[in-house]
């Protein structure tokens, strides 16, 4: 299930540019199926949560990588929790900067 996690997210990441709102859509119910298959894999919901932030679906995201970071703890799931912060606002984005240091501290 990780490397077909791993190969959606190079897919999406890679084509995401100009995506219709029904393949947004598309690609979010992927996922979330992905997620509600496998519920302990932490990169899967890196990769949601990525895809709900671009989505702008704020709230999702945080949740998203708060499971990446529980089950999976890597750098990438505390740069997206962190990112999330900074897409709330300039006056919540100074609460994303432990997320990055702790992003940088996993992966120096």
């Amino acid at each position: 299930m990780r490397y077909l996690i791993l190969n959606l997210w190079i897919i999406l990441f890679l084509s995401s540019a100009g995506w219709t709102t029904s393949e947004v859509a598309d690609s979010l119910s992927v996922l979330e199926a992905a997620v509600k298959a496998a519920p302990k894999d932490g990169d899967a919901w890196v990769v949601l949560g990525n895809l709900y932030l671009n989505a702008g679906e704020i709230e999702k995201a945080d949740n998203a990588f708060r499971k990446g970071i529980r089950y999976a703890g890597s750098a990438d799931a505390y740069v997206g929790l962190g990112r999330v912060f900074m897409a709330r606002g300039r006056t919540r984005a100074r609460q994303g900067l432990p997320y990055f240091r702790m992003a940088r501290a996993k992966d120096p």
